[in-house]
């Protein structure tokens, strides 16, 4: 019998003592040929001795630097976020110098438009005022206000008075206000702010009496501007042909450009980094904050998540989370890099919390931790350590994808809070007229709140019979849309990219009707991107926000929210129709 298949050419000699160099796996599972799991998951011990050869097999009495890392000490250089710029062109603003403000106000606020606020809250806005004068015992003035400062209900002397009949809200303002001798909040903080001191129809007693009513208008004319109706103009960062916001902040000599904001939380994934550091120092404001730097001592914990698998053998696990049933195939890298993260190298991580100044950007200047056995190390940058020197981890990239070596920590708000909406627009697309419509669902009243323009009513008037005593079909030129519906009309901009520009629809009467709304009536959304369309189309939401600052007091302004909208839409466009000539009721 032959044993050539043993020979030294077809395989390689095995060494002596294999048992001290062994492989290693990354975990053991029990099979049970019979069918049953459980004596294997039991894990029995019958020979311990058994148990110690396999740990001696298989490494685990070699000793190794295995110290935990328990103390560490980070040293921070943190450079203040103090200015902003609406755009590209915008001049620069200056941002938590003077007080701590919030970035999201000022980006989504949209510029104030000649005409003031909504008969509402001209109301409420007096009615505080002469509240505080009476609890300031100068109600005596009360009467100085009304007869002077008169509430307007003419729907006349209003925007979008000439649709006061279809707003609910202003029909029961003008039911409750009119003929009770209201005084109109927009109309006094125009006579405070034109007076040099008080308005001439309001005349105190005594220069005491003076003293107490600026005491009570200085604050009220204050808070008004502030909150209710703030003065005419402000920066506009809004890109209707884009439908997105566009601004960009920095930090010392440090730029980064946020082009595509779509509204809401403001963090540092909504920035780019960029190589021209160009925003200048905004002209009037107070000197910048100065860096910090800040040395911290902390603790350094091991990284917990939900579904982690538990440290030791008897330790129950949370269900709730199975990491064991996650689907994927071999080329859905995502799914396959998580499980062996969470898996196999999760308990590597640790997590060291550090506190940093609000609205800044962070410098981490150096790493280092003591382990359990009193050896001090440096923990390198990830890109100085990791193979290719681009792995990173929040980190703002610019256009080249060359990484930031700080951590932004924008000024942004903690949580913000929407109101209803004041006005909604509705961007659909019609594929059988080939065109986009936008539709105003609703548009703000002269109440200042929303007012529904499917209420309006719309040319009931039928197409009119032709000369043509026997004709059987009349000739009908185009069919007539509702007012509320705006098209965009495609328009090649240049080679493959169309554009869409605003129209309008003549009606019956031969007249062109504009928007009624704010939105369609913006320069900026004249002409829209034909990408920024989608079939599902896009709703557009003006809505009033409000949130908290640092201090606790509350900021509101008027914001843009931007959702998928509910598919395509179909207008019953049609042209050049002929259609049947209905025979007279007595024929």
């Amino acid at each position: 019998m032959s044993f050539d298949f043993l020979s030294k050419d077809r395989f390689v000699e095995v060494e002596s003592f294999a048992a001290l160099n062994p492989p290693s796996w990354t975990r053991l599972e029990p099979q049970s040929a019979a069918g049953d799991p459980r004596p294997g998951i039991e894990a029995r011990v019958h020979d311990p001795l058994w148990f110690l050869a396999r740990q001696w097999q298989l490494g685990e009495f070699q000793g190794e630097d295995a110290g935990t890392p328990l103390s560490v000490r980070v040293v921070t250089n943190s450079v203040p976020v103090d200015r902003w710029a609406a755009g590209d062109d915008a001049a620069p603003r200056a941002i938590g110098r003077d007080l701590p403000d919030l970035l999201e106000p000022q980006v989504e606020r949209e510029p104030v438009k000649l005409g003031g606020p909504g008969l509402r809250l001209r109301a409420e806005a007096a009615v505080a005022l002469l509240s505080a004068l009476d609890e300031a015992n100068l109600g005596v003035h009360r009467v100085a206000f009304v007869a002077n400062c008169p509430l307007d209900v003419n729907p006349a002397h209003h925007p979008d008075g000439a649709h006061a009949a279809l707003d609910p809200e202003w029909l029961r303002l003008v039911r409750l206000l009119d003929r009770r001798g209201m005084a109109d909040g927009e109309h006094i903080c125009e006579a405070l702010e034109a007076a040099a001191d008080l308005p001439t129809w309001l005349a105190p007693a005594d220069a005491a009496e003076h003293d107490e009513l600026r005491a009570v208008l200085d604050p009220w004319r204050e808070w008004y501007r502030a909150e209710i109706s703030p003065p005419q103009g402000g920066d506009d960062a809004w890109v209707g042909e884009r439908f997105e916001y566009h601004f960009r902040i920095a930090a010392g000599q440090r730029t980064f450009d946020a082009p595509a904001h779509e509204g809401g939380d403001i963090d540092w994934y909504s920035f780019d980094a960029t190589a021209d550091d160009s925003l200048p120092e905004p002209q009037g404001a107070g000197a910048a904050p100065d860096a910090r730097r800040e040395i911290h001592a902390l603790l350094a914990s091991p990284l917990r998540y939900p579904g982690m698998p538990a440290d030791r053998l008897w330790e129950m696990e949370d269900a709730r989370v199975n990491l064991g049933v996650v689907e994927s195939e071999p080329w859905d890298l995502a799914r396959l890099l998580l499980a062996e993260f969470a898996l196999t190298y999760g308990n590597d991580w640790l997590v060291v919390p550090v506190d940093v100044r609000y609205g800044s950007l962070v410098y981490v200047e150096s790493v280092l931790y003591t382990t359990t056995f009193g050896e001090t190390f440096v923990v390198r940058p990830t890109s100085e350590a990791s193979p290719d020197g681009r792995w990173r981890m929040f980190a703002i990239t610019n256009s080249a994808g060359e990484a930031s070596e700080a951590m932004l920590v924008p000024p942004g708000a903690v949580s913000t809070q929407d109101g209803p909406a004041f006005e909604e627009v509705l961007f659909v697309r019609d594929e059988m007229a080939n065109l986009a419509w936008a539709i105003e669902r609703s548009v703000q009243g002269p109440s200042g709140q929303a007012r529904q323009r499917s209420r309006e009513r719309d040319d009931p008037r039928p197409q009119a019979p032709g000369p043509m005593q026997s004709a059987q079909l009349d000739y009908l030129l185009q069919t007539t849309l509702p007012a509320r519906w705006i098209p965009y009309l495609p328009r090649s901009s240049g080679y493959h990219a169309i554009d869409l520009v605003q129209g309008r629809m003549p009606g019956i009467d031969g007249i062109s009707p504009d928007p009624a709304g704010r939105i369609l009536n913006e320069n900026n959304v004249k002409k829209l991107k034909d990408a920024e369309i989608p079939r599902e189309g896009l709703l557009v939401r003006r809505t009033p926000s409000i949130t908290r600052r640092a201090d606790g007091s509350y900021v509101r302004w008027t914001t843009r929210r931007v959702r998928i909208g509910r598919g395509e839409g179909s207008s019953q466009l049609a042209f050049d129709s002929a259609n049947p000539r209905r025979s007279p009721p007595n024929a």
